[in-house]
This record gives structure tokens, C-alpha cells and sequence, in this order.
């Protein structure tokens, strides 16, 4: 994404939601921009739809697609580095993690 802004994300609370207010701020910048150019149709945005976000898009050749993106902000505040899961080592980034290799490249289509 060109001319995007650098979150000010500081030290203290909720700094992965500020990560994700930024991102999906600037999702939808992008996104906006197409609509107006035309190359895109319509699109819509979810948040916590199994990963943070999930965008859908409808393009002018009728075509239809989705990405989810997970998110992670380290910032130094979390001990051990990013929270990944939850605390019995459950949720779905370990099962993606945990996938067949085919159906990794199959997720891989999908998910940034």
C-alpha cells in the first residue's frame, strides 16, 4: 500500500488495537480508492471473523474475494514477545499452524 501512514502506537494499553484501527483504516483508504477508480465493486470489512480481519470483496468481472488477515504488534510490553493463542496453547492460529502442508497452500490463498 503506497502513502500509508505509520501508526503512532506508544507503550501502554490496548496497542494491538490501535495496530488494528490503523490497518483497517488504512484497508479501507485503499479500498475506497478502488470503488472510485472502478476496479473495485463493493467490499466489506469484519472484525474477529476467526483472525482479526476479514475483508470481502466483489470485483467488475464478477468476481468474488476474501482475505483474513491476523494481526501482531511487538512493542516490548508483552513478556515472551507477541501473544500467540491462548493461554492452554488453543485457538486459530495454532490450528492453522497445525494444518496438512496442502491444506497450508490451500489457507495460504487466503490468509495474510
Amino acid at each position: 500500500m503506497s502513502n500509508v501512514q505509520e501508526p503512532n502506537i506508544r507503550k501502554g494499553s490496548h496497542l494491538e488495537e490501535t495496530f488494528r484501527k490503523a490497518v483497517i483504516e488504512a484497508l479501507e483508504n485503499l479500498l475506497d480508492q478502488k470503488r472510485i477508480a472502478g476496479s473495485l465493486v463493493d467490499y466489506f470489512i469484519l472484525q474477529d471473523f476467526g483472525l482479526d480481519i476479514a475483508v470481502f470483496m466483489k470485483w467488475p468481472n464478477n468476481r468474488f474475494t476474501v482475505r483474513f488477515l491476523e494481526l501482531k504488534a511487538f512493542v516490548g510490553s508483552s513478556q515472551g514477545g507477541v501473544k500467540f493463542g491462548d493461554q492452554q496453547g488453543k485457538g486459530p492460529q495454532v490450528d492453522i499452524l497445525l494444518l496438512k502442508n496442502s491444506q497450508l497452500n490451500l489457507a495460504n490463498q487466503f490468509i495474510r
